[in-house]
């Protein structure tokens, strides 16, 4: 396997910081490869209908 970028590891760090501040916010982020959305859409679709059908956390809204 080759080395992790430094770039890489930046962007990394960066997604993790930015999860973290929308899960505070109570958002919930789903993440698809680009690959998976165009070899299995159905999976895509489920795993993002499931997303919405999961009840909000106490004192969230849909704003």
């Amino acid at each position: 396997m080759p080395p992790v970028s430094k770039v890489m590891r930046s962007r990394a760090k960066s997604l993790r910081h930015n999860q973290t501040d929308a899960e505070t916010a109570l958002w919930h982020l789903l993440r698809f490869w680009n690959n998976d959305i165009l070899t299995n859409p159905e999976g895509v679709l489920t795993s993002l209908l499931a997303a919405l059908a999961t009840p909000l956390p106490a004192g969230a809204s849909h704003g």
